[in-house]
């Protein structure tokens, strides 16, 4: 798709955040104790976890949700690939049940789609990783966050409950960025301290009552002027 952001942005209604936590994906089988997703146009979360049953019953419940939804767009973050992508996902279901699920039909990695706005050094990827810095920068709360190899660790020793709030929270939180980068306000490396100042200052424009009658009268002189050219 060439230009993801506008997809999302004339498709917002339909986008879904989705985040899932795994066992080590460099050992076999990957197991998924927890998946969370978030629809963006009401907040509602749905979370699925082994805290309320087993791995067996998380992908049930997340494919139905799919097979429920079937015009739905995913967005996710570093979801693509053999690594951490939705095939992930499908190779558990059809491990455990046999057959293939519910096709998911739509996918958007968060990551790629801030990178073909603002380039591949948009932020730093440092320690903690980009999505965690990417939060910090544009003042998004991380708490009960962990990092990939944290969470990892907690599902093969089956600690799941801080596994689910970090993974609740990274939804969250991918939620509030594409809040920010929609509305063409988010903080990246890329983005000076002027240009912030800039695009704050456009907004309060906007916002102003001013503005909005200033444009309610352009309408009206249009209107008026293509009225007297055709009379």
């Amino acid at each position: 798709m060439d230009n993801q952001l506008s997809y999302l942005c004339d498709n917002q209604d339909n986008i879904v955040l989705l985040h899932y936590a795994c066992t080590d994906v460099s050992k076999y089988p990957i197991m998924i104790p927890c998946i969370v997703l978030a629809e963006y146009n009401n907040r509602n979360t749905h979370v699925f976890s082994t805290l309320d049953g087993d791995e067996k019953t998380v992908l049930q419940e997340f494919y139905k949700y799919v097979e429920r939804n079937p015009n739905r767009t995913y967005v996710g973050w570093n979801f693509k690939g053999v690594t951490y992508g939705p095939q992930i996902l499908e190779r558990r279901y059809k491990e455990i049940f046999g057959t293939k699920p519910p096709k998911i039909n739509f996918v958007f990695d968060l990551d790629d789609v801030i990178e073909a706005e603002y380039g591949k050094l948009y932020v730093d990827h440092g320690d903690k990783g980009k999505m965690y810095n990417l939060f910090t920068l544009n003042d998004i709360s991380t708490l009960d966050f962990l990092g990939g190899m944290k969470e990892a660790e907690l599902c093969e020793k089956n600690d799941i409950r801080p596994v689910e709030r970090s993974t609740d929270r990274k939804v969250r939180g991918m939620m509030n960025i594409l809040d920010f980068l929609i509305s063409r306000n988010l903080k990246t490396a890329r983005t000076t301290i002027k240009h912030r100042k800039l695009r704050t200052i456009i907004n309060n424009i906007e916002k102003s009552p001013i503005y909005r009658i200033g444009k309610i009268v352009a309408i009206i002189i249009t209107i008026i002027g293509g009225y007297f050219i055709l009379f």
